[in-house]
């Protein structure tokens, strides 16, 4: 099923905005996956139900930015150790398919963002496995598609970023930086985050105009090249091959809703509503929230036009409940983007959350709100974040999540010092397109016992990536950008999830992770 296109959403430099992303429609329902760290996996995914990958361990590939799903299935290329001084050193190159999609693993050699490169990385593809149809390209004859990691400027004085998914006799030089296929082949990568492998994932039987069906044949050819940004090649792969099941019809989309809620848990979601959208979009918002139906909404990217009343007055009259009224704090920080939480349980501020500045710009504030949650006799501390966007790792954008991970990570310390809380929940929009450092510091000894808090890994309805955000019309794939973390054991799980269903898709950029707590 091809991704649905919804409103562009920022006029900041792309090269260094992989922010948003579009997550199209699935249907199966899946359990939450559970760690402590920022990779492996836990929890109940239904793997096993996913048809295997054809030669591989007979468990689907889930781009989720852990690996231990390939550990059955063999390199087709390793290049490892040629490329010392290089930006990237090629090592071993996994590749399989199932009937819908052809998987790459592919290490790096480095922790580099691959979307915002000094140089690029080529992946040419012989993706009908006939050197007789297609160009030569990199020494290879019968590219069909050519797919470049850290695509050529869209436009004179923007910078290179992204991902061109481009015919094989197009040269991929500058001037063709608005060829961008990635949304037509159903391209998806992780992690986002700087990391020495990554994972991607494309449509079998998905086209570019003027070439054939992609994948659809038995075989696919390849060959994978590391070059410098004015094209010199620094490393790469000999051609490899990989033999393709047959491929099987897409399944006509049905209509899809939020799993039920656990009877006796606190049901919450966080969302980031680009640019005040909530406000704005109020039908699609009021479907996709009574679909949802929760008890605590954590909210980033309302405007400063924005106001608790303001949200109030909509979740009363639009996504209201018989027993119980909403009630909203907003943030007095954050400059034009404001964070938000609406409650339908007793709703106290945290001052500690209520305004942090910049040390070094104290006129500035971060996008961060705390509130206490009282539900029953439990009462949560939930912080709603939204950190600086934009960047690669070491750049100065990343530099900036680093200093507000560690001031909210200090603030929801001096809470819990202050206060008594039964649990934490942080959550929100953490732009993790840097490093995974950010994630670490939020986490650090912020639970309610001083250890550390936990990452839930909620996946999309079809349990095969966890992204959640897209926008076709912009050079970077889909993501994960939106995290939650949890207290590891005064807070049980009983579910989580990112919602892509067609209201959640046609509100926001960004798709709600929904997280069912079990309370005593």
């Amino acid at each position: 099923m091809l991704p649905i296109a919804i409103d562009p959403i920022t006029s900041q430099n792309p090269a260094t905005m992989p922010d948003r992303t579009l997550v199209a429609v699935f249907v199966a329902p899946i359990c939450a996956c559970v760690v402590s760290g920022l990779s492996g996996l836990s929890g109940c995914t239904p793997r096993d139900e996913q048809p295997g990958p054809e030669g591989g361990s007979g468990v689907a590939i889930v781009l989720d930015g852990a690996t231990g799903d390939w550990s059955d299935i063999e390199a087709v290329v390793d290049d490892a150790g040629d490329a010392p001084g290089a930006e990237v050193d090629i090592g071993a190159v996994r590749v399989t398919a199932d009937g819908s999609s052809v998987y790459f693993l592919i290490d790096l050699g480095r922790e580099v963002n691959v979307q915002v490169l000094d140089g690029f990385l080529e992946l040419a593809l012989d993706a009908d496995g006939d050197p007789a149809t297609g160009a030569r390209r990199r020494g290879l004859d019968g590219v069909d598609i050519s797919v470049r990691f850290t695509a050529p400027a869209r436009e004179p004085g923007r910078s290179p970023g992204g991902v061109a998914v481009m015919p094989g006799e197009l040269d991929g030089e500058p001037e063709l930086g608005g060829v961008r296929g990635h949304a037509a082949v159903g391209l998806v990568i992780a992690p986002t985050h700087a990391s020495r492998t990554i994972e991607l994932r494309m449509r079998r039987g998905s086209s570019l105009p003027g070439t054939r069906a992609l994948f659809a044949g038995s075989e696919l050819r390849a060959r994978l090249a590391a070059l410098t940004a004015d094209g010199r090649v620094v490393d790469e792969t000999e051609v490899f091959s990989r033999s393709l099941g047959p491929v099987e019809p897409l399944a006509a989309p049905r209509p899809v809703t939020p799993p039920p809620r656990t009877t006796g848990a606190l049901r919450l979601v966080t969302w980031n509503v680009e640019f005040g959208s909530l406000l704005r979009k109020p039908h699609v918002f009021a479907r996709a929230l009574n679909g949802i139906d929760p008890e605590v909404i954590l909210l980033q990217e309302m405007t400063d036009g924005d106001s608790a009343a303001a949200i109030e007055s909509f979740l009363n009259e639009r996504v209201p409940r018989r027993d119980s009224r909403w009630t909203a704090l907003f943030g007095s920080g954050g400059g034009p983007l404001r964070c938000a939480i609406a409650s339908r349980l007793p709703l106290r501020p945290v001052e500690e959350l209520s305004l942090i500045p910049y040390p070094d710009r104290p006129d500035r504030e971060l996008r961060v709100l705390g509130a206490a949650v009282t539900a029953g006799p439990q009462r949560l501390l939930v912080v709603s974040i939204h950190l600086r966007c934009c960047g690669r790792i070491g750049s100065p954008e990343d530099e900036t999540r680093l200093v507000e991970a560690t001031l909210i990570n200090d603030a929801v310390r001096r809470a819990l010092e202050r206060s008594r809380f039964d649990g934490v929940v942080v959550a929100g929009d953490v732009n993790l397109v840097g490093g995974p450092r950010p994630l670490e510091l939020l986490l650090a000894g912020a639970d309610v016992d001083g250890s550390d808090l936990q990452v839930l890994h909620p996946l999309r309805l079809d349990g095969r990536d966890g992204t959640t955000w897209a926008d076709p019309r912009l050079p970077f794939v889909p993501g994960r950008l939106d995290y939650v973390l949890v207290s590891d054991g005064a807070l049980p799980i009983s579910g989580a999830w990112v919602i892509d269903t067609p209201d959640a898709l046609l509100a926001s950029d960004h798709a709600p992770i929904v997280v069912d707590v079990e309370l005593e």
